[in-house]
Protein backbone atom coordinates (compact mmCIF):
# COMPACT_ATOMS: atom_id res chain seq x y z
CA UNK A 1 0.00 0.00 0.00
CA UNK A 2 2.89 2.17 0.79
CA UNK A 3 4.41 1.66 -2.41
CA UNK A 4 1.17 2.48 -4.35
CA UNK A 5 0.53 5.79 -2.31
CA UNK A 6 4.32 6.89 -2.64
CA UNK A 7 4.28 5.96 -6.44
CA UNK A 8 1.40 8.30 -7.29
CA UNK A 9 2.36 10.95 -4.81
CA UNK A 10 5.68 10.86 -7.36
CA UNK A 11 3.50 11.19 -10.64
CA UNK A 12 1.10 13.61 -9.10
CA UNK A 13 4.16 16.19 -8.07
CA UNK A 14 6.68 15.36 -11.03
CA UNK A 15 4.85 17.71 -13.33
CA UNK A 16 5.43 20.65 -10.97
CA UNK A 17 8.62 19.34 -9.51
CA UNK A 18 7.37 20.58 -5.97
CA UNK A 19 7.27 17.65 -3.19
CA UNK A 20 6.00 19.25 0.04
CA UNK A 21 8.99 17.85 3.68
CA UNK A 22 5.70 16.16 4.77
CA UNK A 23 5.70 13.86 1.89
CA UNK A 24 9.04 13.04 2.12
CA UNK A 25 9.23 12.76 6.20
CA UNK A 26 6.13 10.08 6.18
CA UNK A 27 8.03 8.18 3.44
CA UNK A 28 10.57 7.33 5.54
CA UNK A 29 8.87 5.11 8.03
CA UNK A 30 8.06 2.58 5.18
CA UNK A 31 10.67 0.54 3.96
CA UNK A 32 10.24 1.43 0.39
CA UNK A 33 11.67 -0.14 -2.77
CA UNK A 34 14.81 0.42 -4.27
CA UNK A 35 13.17 2.25 -7.33
CA UNK A 36 10.66 4.57 -5.45
CA UNK A 37 13.74 5.93 -3.10
CA UNK A 38 15.37 6.46 -6.40
CA UNK A 39 12.67 8.27 -7.95
CA UNK A 40 11.61 10.38 -4.41
CA UNK A 41 16.14 11.49 -5.05
CA UNK A 42 15.83 12.54 -8.19
CA UNK A 43 12.58 14.38 -7.98
CA UNK A 44 14.49 16.28 -5.03
CA UNK A 45 17.68 16.67 -7.29
CA UNK A 46 15.23 18.45 -9.91
CA UNK A 47 13.41 20.63 -7.71
CA UNK A 48 16.88 22.12 -6.63
CA UNK A 49 18.88 22.31 -9.47
CA UNK A 50 15.95 23.93 -10.66
CA UNK A 51 16.21 26.78 -8.15
CA UNK A 52 19.38 27.03 -8.63
CA UNK A 53 19.13 27.55 -12.27
CA UNK A 54 16.79 30.67 -10.72
CA UNK A 55 19.17 32.09 -8.46
CA UNK A 56 22.06 31.94 -11.06
CA UNK A 57 20.42 33.44 -13.47
CA UNK A 58 19.85 36.32 -11.33
CA UNK A 59 23.02 36.53 -10.44
CA UNK A 60 24.39 36.77 -14.10
CA UNK A 61 21.78 39.39 -14.43
CA UNK A 62 23.22 41.63 -11.50
CA UNK A 63 27.05 41.09 -12.39
CA UNK A 64 26.81 41.83 -15.68
CA UNK A 65 25.79 45.62 -14.64
CA UNK A 66 28.82 46.94 -13.69
CA UNK A 67 31.44 44.33 -14.19
CA UNK A 68 34.72 47.27 -15.14
CA UNK A 69 33.66 49.03 -11.64
CA UNK A 70 34.15 45.81 -9.90
CA UNK A 71 37.07 44.24 -11.10
CA UNK A 72 38.94 47.87 -10.66
CA UNK A 73 38.05 47.80 -6.92
CA UNK A 74 39.66 44.43 -7.31
CA UNK A 75 43.08 45.78 -8.56
CA UNK A 76 42.73 48.59 -6.06
CA UNK A 77 42.63 46.59 -3.21
CA UNK A 78 45.20 44.16 -4.44
CA UNK A 79 47.62 47.40 -4.95
CA UNK A 80 46.71 47.99 -0.87
CA UNK A 81 47.58 44.76 -0.14
CA UNK A 82 44.16 43.83 0.69
CA UNK A 83 43.28 40.33 -0.97
CA UNK A 84 39.75 40.14 0.24
CA UNK A 85 38.09 39.25 -3.33
CA UNK A 86 34.44 40.17 -4.10
CA UNK A 87 32.54 36.94 -5.03
CA UNK A 88 29.34 37.47 -6.43
CA UNK A 89 28.99 34.08 -6.51
CA UNK A 90 26.18 32.99 -4.23
CA UNK A 91 26.62 29.83 -2.42
CA UNK A 92 24.07 27.49 -3.11
CA UNK A 93 21.65 26.17 0.15
CA UNK A 94 22.51 23.05 1.17
CA UNK A 95 20.78 20.01 -0.62
CA UNK A 96 17.19 19.33 1.24
CA UNK A 97 18.23 21.17 3.54
CA UNK A 98 14.59 21.97 4.76
CA UNK A 99 14.39 18.07 4.85
CA UNK A 100 15.42 15.87 8.63
CA UNK A 101 18.95 15.91 6.80
CA UNK A 102 19.93 12.67 9.29
CA UNK A 103 16.62 10.81 8.26
CA UNK A 104 17.39 11.47 4.71
CA UNK A 105 21.20 10.35 4.81
CA UNK A 106 19.77 7.23 6.88
CA UNK A 107 17.63 6.62 3.85
CA UNK A 108 20.22 7.29 0.85
CA UNK A 109 22.61 4.99 2.45
CA UNK A 110 19.88 1.98 2.21
CA UNK A 111 19.37 2.85 -0.84
CA UNK A 112 22.84 2.52 -2.02
CA UNK A 113 23.53 -0.59 -0.12
CA UNK A 114 20.37 -2.39 -1.40
CA UNK A 115 21.78 -1.41 -5.02
CA UNK A 116 25.26 -2.50 -4.57
CA UNK A 117 24.69 -6.11 -2.57
CA UNK A 118 24.68 -8.52 -5.16
CA UNK A 119 23.14 -11.87 -3.79
CA UNK A 120 25.09 -14.78 -2.97
CA UNK A 121 23.45 -17.09 -5.58
CA UNK A 122 24.43 -14.74 -8.19
CA UNK A 123 27.97 -14.52 -6.96
CA UNK A 124 27.88 -18.64 -6.53
CA UNK A 125 26.86 -18.67 -10.45
CA UNK A 126 29.28 -16.95 -11.41
CA UNK A 127 32.08 -18.59 -9.93
CA UNK A 128 30.98 -22.14 -11.13
CA UNK A 129 30.72 -20.32 -14.94
CA UNK A 130 34.70 -19.38 -14.41
CA UNK A 131 35.26 -23.04 -13.16
CA UNK A 132 36.24 -21.67 -9.49
CA UNK A 133 35.64 -24.63 -7.53
CA UNK A 134 37.33 -22.73 -4.30
CA UNK A 135 35.43 -19.44 -4.73
CA UNK A 136 32.04 -21.72 -5.37
CA UNK A 137 32.23 -23.45 -2.08
CA UNK A 138 33.23 -20.53 -0.07
CA UNK A 139 30.26 -18.80 -0.95
CA UNK A 140 27.74 -21.96 -1.14
CA UNK A 141 28.93 -21.93 3.13
CA UNK A 142 27.06 -18.43 3.13
CA UNK A 143 23.77 -19.57 1.53
CA UNK A 144 21.42 -22.44 2.92
CA UNK A 145 21.09 -26.04 1.74
CA UNK A 146 19.30 -26.32 -1.44
CA UNK A 147 18.43 -27.84 -4.84
CA UNK A 148 20.24 -24.52 -5.98
CA UNK A 149 23.02 -24.48 -4.31
CA UNK A 150 23.96 -28.67 -4.53
CA UNK A 151 23.29 -28.35 -8.03
CA UNK A 152 25.42 -25.50 -8.66
CA UNK A 153 28.44 -27.07 -6.67
CA UNK A 154 28.25 -30.30 -8.77
CA UNK A 155 28.58 -28.61 -12.01
CA UNK A 156 31.31 -27.09 -10.74
CA UNK A 157 33.14 -30.72 -9.34
CA UNK A 158 31.62 -31.93 -13.13
CA UNK A 159 33.79 -28.94 -15.23
CA UNK A 160 36.90 -29.22 -13.07
CA UNK A 161 36.92 -33.14 -12.48
CA UNK A 162 36.76 -33.39 -8.86
CA UNK A 163 35.08 -36.47 -8.26
CA UNK A 164 35.71 -36.82 -4.37
CA UNK A 165 34.34 -33.42 -4.27
CA UNK A 166 31.25 -34.47 -5.93
CA UNK A 167 30.35 -37.80 -4.26
CA UNK A 168 30.95 -35.41 -1.08
CA UNK A 169 28.67 -33.16 -2.45
CA UNK A 170 26.08 -35.86 -2.93
CA UNK A 171 26.59 -37.09 0.74
CA UNK A 172 25.60 -33.83 2.39
CA UNK A 173 22.87 -33.08 -0.37
CA UNK A 174 21.53 -36.52 1.25
CA UNK A 175 21.92 -35.29 4.98
CA UNK A 176 20.26 -31.95 3.70
CA UNK A 177 17.07 -34.29 3.02
CA UNK A 178 16.91 -32.95 -0.50
CA UNK A 179 15.77 -35.76 -3.11
CA UNK A 180 18.43 -35.75 -6.02
CA UNK A 181 16.69 -35.39 -9.45
CA UNK A 182 18.60 -36.59 -12.82
CA UNK A 183 20.51 -33.05 -13.07
CA UNK A 184 22.57 -34.57 -10.27
CA UNK A 185 23.69 -37.53 -11.56
CA UNK A 186 23.99 -36.33 -15.06
CA UNK A 187 26.74 -33.61 -13.32
CA UNK A 188 27.78 -36.65 -10.95
CA UNK A 189 28.57 -38.67 -13.77
CA UNK A 190 30.33 -35.72 -16.07
CA UNK A 191 32.66 -35.10 -13.23
CA UNK A 192 33.53 -39.20 -13.11
CA UNK A 193 33.98 -38.63 -16.86
CA UNK A 194 36.48 -35.44 -16.41
CA UNK A 195 37.94 -37.23 -13.83
CA UNK A 196 41.98 -37.04 -13.99
CA UNK A 197 44.69 -39.91 -13.92
CA UNK A 198 43.40 -43.65 -13.24
CA UNK A 199 40.62 -44.11 -10.95
CA UNK A 200 37.52 -46.40 -10.49
CA UNK A 201 35.27 -44.09 -12.50
CA UNK A 202 33.54 -46.47 -14.46
CA UNK A 203 32.40 -48.38 -10.73
CA UNK A 204 31.64 -45.36 -9.65
CA UNK A 205 29.19 -44.51 -12.67
CA UNK A 206 27.78 -47.47 -12.11
CA UNK A 207 26.62 -47.11 -8.43
CA UNK A 208 25.20 -43.71 -9.67
CA UNK A 209 22.84 -45.73 -11.97
CA UNK A 210 22.03 -48.12 -9.18
CA UNK A 211 21.35 -44.99 -6.69
CA UNK A 212 18.90 -43.64 -9.35
CA UNK A 213 17.10 -46.90 -9.90
CA UNK A 214 16.48 -46.71 -6.15
CA UNK A 215 14.53 -42.94 -6.17
CA UNK A 216 13.03 -44.59 -9.67
CA UNK A 217 15.10 -41.70 -11.56
CA UNK A 218 15.15 -42.54 -15.48
CA UNK A 219 18.13 -42.22 -17.67
CA UNK A 220 17.51 -39.56 -20.48
CA UNK A 221 19.53 -38.34 -23.57
CA UNK A 222 22.06 -36.45 -21.02
CA UNK A 223 22.64 -39.42 -18.70
CA UNK A 224 23.29 -41.57 -21.84
CA UNK A 225 25.52 -39.10 -23.28
CA UNK A 226 27.85 -38.16 -20.45
CA UNK A 227 27.95 -42.28 -19.59
CA UNK A 228 29.10 -42.66 -23.14
CA UNK A 229 31.66 -39.82 -22.69
CA UNK A 230 33.16 -41.55 -19.36
CA UNK A 231 33.34 -44.83 -21.54
CA UNK A 232 35.43 -43.44 -24.13
CA UNK A 233 37.56 -41.29 -22.04
CA UNK A 234 38.42 -44.33 -19.89
CA UNK A 235 38.72 -46.96 -22.38
CA UNK A 236 35.34 -48.80 -21.49
CA UNK A 237 34.24 -49.30 -25.21
CA UNK A 238 33.34 -52.70 -24.90
CA UNK A 239 30.57 -51.49 -22.73
CA UNK A 240 29.78 -48.53 -24.58
CA UNK A 241 29.03 -50.25 -27.64
CA UNK A 242 27.01 -52.77 -26.07
CA UNK A 243 25.18 -49.97 -24.26
CA UNK A 244 24.54 -48.00 -27.88
CA UNK A 245 23.51 -51.38 -29.43
CA UNK A 246 20.52 -51.47 -26.57
CA UNK A 247 18.98 -48.43 -27.34
CA UNK A 248 15.43 -49.97 -27.77
CA UNK A 249 15.44 -51.61 -24.45
CA UNK A 250 16.52 -48.25 -22.52
CA UNK A 251 13.76 -46.26 -24.47
CA UNK A 252 16.13 -43.25 -25.05
CA UNK A 253 15.96 -41.45 -28.54
CA UNK A 254 19.51 -40.97 -29.70
CA UNK A 255 20.81 -37.59 -31.04
CA UNK A 256 23.84 -36.75 -32.77
CA UNK A 257 26.11 -36.15 -29.81
CA UNK A 258 25.38 -39.78 -28.88
CA UNK A 259 26.16 -41.28 -32.80
CA UNK A 260 29.67 -38.98 -32.31
CA UNK A 261 30.16 -41.10 -29.24
CA UNK A 262 29.65 -44.12 -30.41
CA UNK A 263 31.96 -43.90 -33.58
CA UNK A 264 34.77 -42.34 -31.30
CA UNK A 265 34.35 -45.81 -29.19
CA UNK A 266 34.42 -47.97 -32.24
CA UNK A 267 37.63 -46.36 -33.18
CA UNK A 268 38.85 -46.80 -30.09
CA UNK A 269 38.72 -50.32 -30.44
CA UNK A 270 39.95 -50.84 -33.89
CA UNK A 271 43.08 -48.72 -32.55
CA UNK A 272 43.58 -51.44 -29.89
CA UNK A 273 43.19 -54.43 -32.21
CA UNK A 274 45.99 -52.81 -34.57
CA UNK A 275 48.18 -52.37 -31.77
CA UNK A 276 47.99 -55.63 -31.09
CA UNK A 277 48.33 -56.90 -34.45
CA UNK A 278 51.04 -54.51 -35.08
CA UNK A 279 50.22 -54.00 -38.44
CA UNK A 280 53.67 -51.50 -40.27
CA UNK A 281 52.97 -48.69 -41.93
CA UNK A 282 54.60 -49.42 -45.11
CA UNK A 283 52.39 -52.48 -45.49
CA UNK A 284 49.26 -50.57 -44.73
CA UNK A 285 49.88 -47.48 -46.82
CA UNK A 286 50.69 -49.06 -50.24
CA UNK A 287 50.03 -47.67 -53.98
CA UNK A 288 47.77 -50.79 -54.50
CA UNK A 289 45.41 -49.80 -51.88
CA UNK A 290 44.85 -46.52 -53.38
CA UNK A 291 43.53 -48.41 -56.54
CA UNK A 292 41.68 -51.45 -54.89
CA UNK A 293 39.04 -51.33 -51.76
CA UNK A 294 39.05 -54.90 -50.77
CA UNK A 295 35.38 -56.52 -49.59
CA UNK A 296 37.59 -57.74 -46.25
CA UNK A 297 38.48 -53.85 -45.62
CA UNK A 298 34.55 -52.95 -46.24
CA UNK A 299 33.15 -55.80 -44.11
CA UNK A 300 35.38 -54.40 -40.99
CA UNK A 301 34.05 -50.88 -41.47
CA UNK A 302 30.54 -51.96 -41.79
CA UNK A 303 30.06 -51.04 -37.94
CA UNK A 304 30.53 -47.67 -38.86
CA UNK A 305 28.65 -47.84 -42.08
CA UNK A 306 25.35 -49.43 -40.17
CA UNK A 307 25.67 -46.23 -38.00
CA UNK A 308 25.33 -44.18 -40.57
CA UNK A 309 22.53 -46.01 -41.93
CA UNK A 310 20.71 -45.87 -38.84
CA UNK A 311 21.31 -42.10 -38.36
CA UNK A 312 20.10 -41.58 -41.99
CA UNK A 313 17.34 -43.73 -41.11
CA UNK A 314 16.21 -41.31 -38.36
CA UNK A 315 16.68 -38.37 -40.44
CA UNK A 316 19.89 -37.16 -38.30
CA UNK A 317 22.13 -35.00 -40.26
CA UNK A 318 26.25 -36.02 -38.83
CA UNK A 319 28.54 -32.97 -38.04
CA UNK A 320 31.87 -32.57 -38.71
CA UNK A 321 33.16 -34.27 -35.87
CA UNK A 322 31.06 -37.47 -36.48
CA UNK A 323 32.87 -37.45 -40.35
CA UNK A 324 36.36 -36.75 -38.84
CA UNK A 325 36.05 -39.62 -36.57
CA UNK A 326 34.95 -41.90 -39.75
CA UNK A 327 37.61 -40.62 -41.72
CA UNK A 328 40.03 -41.46 -39.30
CA UNK A 329 38.61 -44.67 -38.85
CA UNK A 330 39.11 -45.31 -42.39
CA UNK A 331 42.88 -43.83 -42.55
CA UNK A 332 43.98 -46.21 -40.36
CA UNK A 333 42.46 -49.18 -42.24
CA UNK A 334 43.91 -51.31 -44.93
CA UNK A 335 41.58 -49.35 -47.36
CA UNK A 336 42.94 -45.86 -46.74
CA UNK A 337 41.48 -44.14 -50.03
CA UNK A 338 37.72 -45.05 -48.56
CA UNK A 339 38.64 -41.59 -46.83
CA UNK A 340 37.72 -40.00 -50.29
CA UNK A 341 34.45 -41.70 -50.29
CA UNK A 342 33.80 -40.68 -46.50
CA UNK A 343 34.84 -36.99 -48.36
CA UNK A 344 32.66 -36.74 -51.08
CA UNK A 345 29.69 -37.57 -48.55
CA UNK A 346 30.88 -35.10 -46.41
CA UNK A 347 30.31 -32.11 -49.36
CA UNK A 348 27.31 -33.94 -50.06
CA UNK A 349 25.56 -33.23 -47.32
CA UNK A 350 27.03 -29.74 -46.72
CA UNK A 351 28.68 -30.42 -44.15
CA UNK A 352 31.49 -28.11 -43.15
CA UNK A 353 35.05 -28.87 -42.87
CA UNK A 354 37.44 -27.85 -40.20
CA UNK A 355 41.33 -27.99 -39.74
CA UNK A 356 41.04 -31.89 -38.59
CA UNK A 357 39.35 -32.84 -41.81
CA UNK A 358 41.70 -31.33 -44.06
CA UNK A 359 44.30 -32.62 -42.15
CA UNK A 360 43.11 -36.14 -42.79
CA UNK A 361 42.61 -35.74 -46.25
CA UNK A 362 46.65 -34.03 -47.14
CA UNK A 363 48.22 -37.00 -44.38
CA UNK A 364 46.11 -39.62 -46.62
CA UNK A 365 47.10 -37.99 -50.05
CA UNK A 366 50.36 -38.51 -49.32
CA UNK A 367 50.70 -41.58 -48.14
CA UNK A 368 48.01 -42.93 -51.10
CA UNK A 369 50.51 -40.87 -53.86
CA UNK A 370 47.55 -38.38 -54.56
CA UNK A 371 50.21 -35.69 -54.73
CA UNK A 372 48.30 -33.60 -57.58
CA UNK A 373 44.61 -33.76 -55.49
CA UNK A 374 46.20 -33.13 -52.12
CA UNK A 375 47.76 -29.99 -54.10
CA UNK A 376 44.62 -29.38 -55.30
CA UNK A 377 42.95 -29.62 -51.73
CA UNK A 378 45.86 -27.23 -49.66
CA UNK A 379 45.22 -24.41 -52.46
CA UNK A 380 41.33 -24.50 -51.84
CA UNK A 381 42.09 -23.92 -48.27
CA UNK A 382 44.32 -21.13 -49.24
CA UNK A 383 41.77 -19.83 -51.58
CA UNK A 384 38.48 -19.64 -49.11
CA UNK A 385 39.96 -18.76 -46.50
CA UNK A 386 37.44 -20.30 -44.27
CA UNK A 387 39.96 -22.73 -41.86
CA UNK A 388 42.61 -21.27 -39.98
CA UNK A 389 46.18 -22.56 -41.55
CA UNK A 390 47.92 -23.86 -38.72
CA UNK A 391 51.32 -26.05 -38.26
CA UNK A 392 50.22 -29.38 -38.95
CA UNK A 393 48.55 -28.85 -42.08
CA UNK A 394 51.46 -26.98 -43.36
CA UNK A 395 53.70 -30.18 -42.23
CA UNK A 396 51.09 -32.21 -43.62
CA UNK A 397 51.13 -30.16 -47.17
CA UNK A 398 54.96 -30.61 -47.27
CA UNK A 399 54.52 -34.17 -46.71
CA UNK A 400 52.77 -34.58 -50.08
CA UNK A 401 55.69 -32.30 -51.86
CA UNK A 402 58.28 -34.60 -50.38
CA UNK A 403 56.60 -37.80 -51.37
CA UNK A 404 55.68 -36.44 -54.83
CA UNK A 405 59.18 -35.74 -55.12
CA UNK A 406 60.63 -39.54 -55.23
CA UNK A 407 58.77 -40.32 -58.96
CA UNK A 408 58.05 -36.82 -60.49
CA UNK A 409 58.91 -36.04 -63.96
CA UNK A 410 60.02 -32.62 -65.26
CA UNK A 411 56.29 -31.05 -65.04
CA UNK A 412 55.32 -32.03 -61.96
CA UNK A 413 59.00 -31.70 -60.43
CA UNK A 414 58.37 -27.24 -61.60
CA UNK A 415 54.88 -27.68 -60.31
CA UNK A 416 56.06 -28.76 -56.46
CA UNK A 417 58.69 -26.73 -56.23
CA UNK A 418 56.50 -23.95 -56.56
CA UNK A 419 54.48 -25.42 -54.18
CA UNK A 420 56.93 -25.83 -51.63
CA UNK A 421 57.86 -22.32 -52.41
CA UNK A 422 54.30 -20.90 -51.75
CA UNK A 423 54.03 -22.61 -48.53
CA UNK A 424 57.09 -21.06 -47.14
CA UNK A 425 55.84 -17.81 -47.95
CA UNK A 426 52.62 -18.65 -45.98
CA UNK A 427 54.53 -19.85 -43.30
CA UNK A 428 56.26 -16.20 -43.61
CA UNK A 429 53.43 -13.92 -43.94
CA UNK A 430 51.22 -15.40 -41.18
CA UNK A 431 54.31 -15.54 -39.06
CA UNK A 432 53.87 -19.86 -38.07
CA UNK A 433 56.91 -21.09 -36.07
CA UNK A 434 57.75 -24.24 -37.81
CA UNK A 435 58.83 -27.12 -35.80
CA UNK A 436 61.74 -30.00 -35.87
CA UNK A 437 58.90 -31.96 -38.13
CA UNK A 438 58.49 -29.50 -40.11
CA UNK A 439 62.76 -28.88 -40.82
CA UNK A 440 63.11 -32.72 -41.85
CA UNK A 441 60.45 -32.06 -44.10
CA UNK A 442 62.19 -29.46 -46.09
CA UNK A 443 65.62 -30.90 -45.58
CA UNK A 444 64.35 -34.23 -47.30
CA UNK A 445 61.96 -32.62 -49.85
CA UNK A 446 65.19 -30.23 -50.90
CA UNK A 447 67.36 -33.03 -50.93
CA UNK A 448 64.95 -35.07 -53.53
CA UNK A 449 64.89 -31.42 -55.59
CA UNK A 450 68.91 -31.51 -55.21
CA UNK A 451 68.86 -28.27 -53.24
CA UNK A 452 72.10 -28.09 -51.46
CA UNK A 453 71.45 -24.24 -50.86
CA UNK A 454 68.14 -24.50 -49.44
CA UNK A 455 69.55 -26.97 -46.87
CA UNK A 456 72.37 -25.47 -45.76
CA UNK A 457 69.97 -22.08 -45.09
CA UNK A 458 67.42 -24.62 -43.36
CA UNK A 459 70.60 -25.71 -40.89
CA UNK A 460 71.75 -22.65 -40.44
CA UNK A 461 68.41 -21.26 -39.12
CA UNK A 462 68.02 -24.60 -36.82
CA UNK A 463 71.32 -23.34 -35.54
CA UNK A 464 70.16 -20.14 -34.79
CA UNK A 465 66.73 -20.78 -33.18
CA UNK A 466 68.55 -23.01 -31.22
CA UNK A 467 66.94 -26.33 -32.45
CA UNK A 468 68.73 -29.78 -31.73
CA UNK A 469 68.47 -31.86 -34.39
CA UNK A 470 67.06 -35.22 -33.57
CA UNK A 471 67.56 -39.26 -35.88
CA UNK A 472 64.88 -38.12 -38.06
CA UNK A 473 66.54 -35.03 -39.20
CA UNK A 474 69.99 -37.24 -39.82
CA UNK A 475 67.60 -39.66 -41.92
CA UNK A 476 66.48 -36.41 -44.06
CA UNK A 477 70.05 -35.31 -44.91
CA UNK A 478 71.00 -38.77 -45.58
CA UNK A 479 67.95 -38.88 -48.37
CA UNK A 480 69.43 -35.49 -49.45
CA UNK A 481 72.55 -37.35 -50.04
CA UNK A 482 71.73 -39.98 -51.39
CA UNK A 483 70.04 -38.00 -54.59
CA UNK A 484 72.80 -35.86 -54.92
CA UNK A 485 75.34 -39.17 -54.68
CA UNK A 486 77.41 -37.61 -52.47
CA UNK A 487 78.76 -40.75 -50.64
CA UNK A 488 81.64 -39.08 -48.42
CA UNK A 489 79.03 -36.57 -47.08
CA UNK A 490 76.75 -39.73 -46.36
CA UNK A 491 79.72 -41.52 -44.35
CA UNK A 492 80.41 -37.94 -42.28
CA UNK A 493 77.28 -37.61 -41.34
CA UNK A 494 77.54 -40.94 -39.84
CA UNK A 495 80.47 -40.35 -38.02
CA UNK A 496 78.92 -36.68 -36.52
CA UNK A 497 75.44 -38.80 -35.65
CA UNK A 498 77.64 -41.01 -33.55
CA UNK A 499 80.39 -38.83 -31.76
CA UNK A 500 80.54 -38.57 -28.15
CA UNK A 501 79.86 -34.65 -28.33
CA UNK A 502 76.57 -35.42 -29.81
CA UNK A 503 75.72 -38.88 -29.69
CA UNK A 504 72.25 -40.14 -31.07
CA UNK A 505 70.62 -43.66 -31.06
CA UNK A 506 71.24 -45.04 -34.46
CA UNK A 507 67.98 -46.95 -35.30
CA UNK A 508 67.42 -49.55 -38.18
CA UNK A 509 66.11 -47.49 -40.48
CA UNK A 510 69.22 -45.07 -41.07
CA UNK A 511 71.49 -47.94 -40.62
CA UNK A 512 69.81 -49.62 -43.52
CA UNK A 513 69.27 -46.78 -45.80
CA UNK A 514 73.10 -45.58 -45.18
CA UNK A 515 74.16 -49.27 -45.74
CA UNK A 516 72.67 -49.30 -49.06
CA UNK A 517 73.15 -46.12 -50.42
CA UNK A 518 77.11 -46.45 -49.41
CA UNK A 519 77.32 -49.96 -51.50
CA UNK A 520 75.21 -48.94 -54.50
CA UNK A 521 77.48 -46.20 -54.57
CA UNK A 522 80.53 -47.74 -54.95
CA UNK A 523 82.26 -47.32 -51.50
CA UNK A 524 82.16 -50.40 -49.96
CA UNK A 525 85.22 -49.48 -47.94
CA UNK A 526 83.28 -47.13 -46.06
CA UNK A 527 80.57 -49.32 -45.43
CA UNK A 528 83.06 -52.02 -44.30
CA UNK A 529 84.08 -48.78 -41.54
CA UNK A 530 80.60 -48.56 -40.71
CA UNK A 531 80.06 -52.29 -39.68
CA UNK A 532 83.05 -52.70 -38.30
CA UNK A 533 82.51 -49.11 -35.81
CA UNK A 534 78.92 -51.24 -35.18
CA UNK A 535 80.74 -54.02 -33.88
CA UNK A 536 83.32 -52.28 -31.31
CA UNK A 537 80.37 -50.32 -30.32
CA UNK A 538 78.24 -53.72 -30.08
CA UNK A 539 81.02 -55.11 -28.32
CA UNK A 540 81.82 -52.90 -25.84
CA UNK A 541 78.03 -52.74 -24.98
CA UNK A 542 77.84 -56.46 -24.82
CA UNK A 543 80.99 -56.32 -21.95
CA UNK A 544 79.38 -53.55 -20.05
CA UNK A 545 76.15 -55.48 -19.91
CA UNK A 546 78.10 -58.53 -18.77
CA UNK A 547 79.52 -56.70 -16.36
CA UNK A 548 76.32 -55.06 -15.34
CA UNK A 549 74.92 -58.53 -15.09
CA UNK A 550 77.64 -59.89 -12.75
CA UNK A 551 77.74 -57.21 -10.52
CA UNK A 552 73.68 -58.17 -10.30
CA UNK A 553 74.42 -61.94 -9.83
CA UNK A 554 77.39 -60.97 -7.24
CA UNK A 555 74.92 -59.34 -5.49
CA UNK A 556 72.19 -61.59 -5.02
CA UNK A 557 74.64 -64.29 -3.90
CA UNK A 558 75.67 -62.04 -1.24
CA UNK A 559 71.88 -61.14 -0.21
CA UNK A 560 71.14 -64.61 -0.07
CA UNK A 561 74.51 -65.76 2.09
CA UNK A 562 73.60 -62.77 4.48
CA UNK A 563 70.07 -64.61 4.72
CA UNK A 564 71.16 -67.97 5.34
CA UNK A 565 73.41 -66.88 8.30
CA UNK A 566 70.86 -64.94 9.65
CA UNK A 567 68.47 -68.14 9.66
CA UNK A 568 70.98 -70.13 10.83
CA UNK A 569 71.69 -68.43 14.19
CA UNK A 570 70.48 -69.71 17.62
CA UNK A 571 66.77 -69.15 18.70
CA UNK A 572 68.14 -68.34 22.20
CA UNK A 573 66.08 -64.59 22.27
CA UNK A 574 62.95 -66.83 21.33
CA UNK A 575 63.20 -69.12 23.81
CA UNK A 576 63.23 -66.43 26.12
CA UNK A 577 60.20 -64.11 24.66
CA UNK A 578 58.23 -67.27 24.84
CA UNK A 579 59.22 -67.55 28.71
CA UNK A 580 58.15 -63.70 28.90
CA UNK A 581 54.94 -64.33 27.15
CA UNK A 582 53.72 -67.24 29.72
CA UNK A 583 54.70 -65.19 32.72
CA UNK A 584 53.38 -61.61 31.32
CA UNK A 585 51.06 -61.41 34.04
CA UNK A 586 53.86 -61.04 37.03
CA UNK A 587 55.81 -57.75 36.71
CA UNK A 588 58.81 -59.18 38.39
CA UNK A 589 59.89 -61.04 35.59
CA UNK A 590 59.74 -57.63 33.03
CA UNK A 591 63.70 -57.38 34.83
CA UNK A 592 64.76 -60.66 33.50
CA UNK A 593 64.01 -59.51 29.47
CA UNK A 594 67.23 -58.63 27.99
Amino acid sequence: IAHIIMLSLVRLTSSSSILHHHHYHHCCHFRLPIITSSLLIKLYSTQQNNNNNIQKNSNEAGRSIDRKQKTSIHHQNKRRGEYNLVSTRKRPDKFLSSTPSKEFKISEDKSKNRSLAIPKTVLLKHAVAKGDATKSYDIATQLKPSAFKFDQLLMVCAKTGKVRQAFKTYNDLKKANIKPTIFTYNMMMDACAEGKGQGEYFERAQWLIGEMEKYDIKMNIATLNVFLKLCEKHGKNEEAIDLCQSFSENEIEPDIITYSLWISCLKNRIDEKANLEKVPKDKLYTIENNQVVTNKTRDELKPVTDIYAQMTAKNILPDSQFFNTWMQICKTSTGPSLVFEVYSEMKRLKVAQDEVTYDILLSVCAHTHRIEYGMEIFETIVKRGNVKIDLQLINSAIRIASVGMMDADDHLHSKLSLFVEDIRTILRNQRIKPNLTTYDLLIATYGRMKNMDAISSILQKMKAENTRPNIKTYTSLLTAFRHLNRPEDAYELYTAATSPDHPLKIDSIFMKNLLNFLTKSGRKDLAQLVISHEREKNEKRAIVEADLRSVKIKEEEEAVIHLSAAASTPSKPFKRSTHQAKHHHHPHHLTEIP
